[in-house]
Parts: C-alpha cells; structure tokens; sequence
C-alpha cells in the first residue's frame, strides 16, 4: 500500500468523522427542540384539562340553578293557584 493511498483512507475516514460529529450535533439540536415542544403540548393539555374542569364545575353549577329555578317557578304557580281558588268571588258572593 502507497503512502498516496494510505493519505487518501486516513483523509475519507476522517471526513466521514467530521460529518458523523456535525450531523450528531445537529440531531442533539433538534431532539432538544422537540423535547421543548413536547414540554410546551404538555403544558397546554394540563391548562386545556384544567380548563375543561373549571367548565363541566361551572356547566353543573347552571345546571342546578336551573332545577331549582324551575322548582320555584312551579312552587310560585301552585302557591298563586291555591291562593285564587280560596278568593271569594265577590259577584257570586253577592248574588248568593
């Protein structure tokens, strides 16, 4: 084997390294970005969970204003029926 050749192995193995460390440092860049986004979505479903709670609490909460709403409004009705069937009517009242 020539001196020439054995330049040229050492000169190719050493391009292949150089390559190898330059596209490892940029594989290491980018899983650190993906690591940051990855830390970011997670971020954004805990407040989108916490979120998602605070409106089911507050949809409950509606929820039951309403039945009890309604419940007084149906209490109301009956109250005000039984109070107008016991009024006298004072036409037949007098009538009679």
């Amino acid at each position: 084997v020539d001196l020439d050749e054995m330049r040229a192995k050492v000169d190719a193995t050493h391009s292949i390294a150089t390559s190898t460390e330059q596209m490892e440092t940029t594989m290491t860049a980018e899983i650190s970005t993906m690591r940051l986004d990855i830390g970011d979505i997670q971020e954004a479903l805990k407040n989108h969970d916490s979120w998602m709670e605070d409106v089911s609490n507050t949809l409950q909460q509606m929820q039951e204003k309403e039945e009890n709403l309604t419940e007084g409004i149906m209490n109301l009705k009956n109250e005000m029926n039984t109070k107008l069937d016991a009024k006298v009517d004072n036409v037949a009242w007098k009538e009679a």
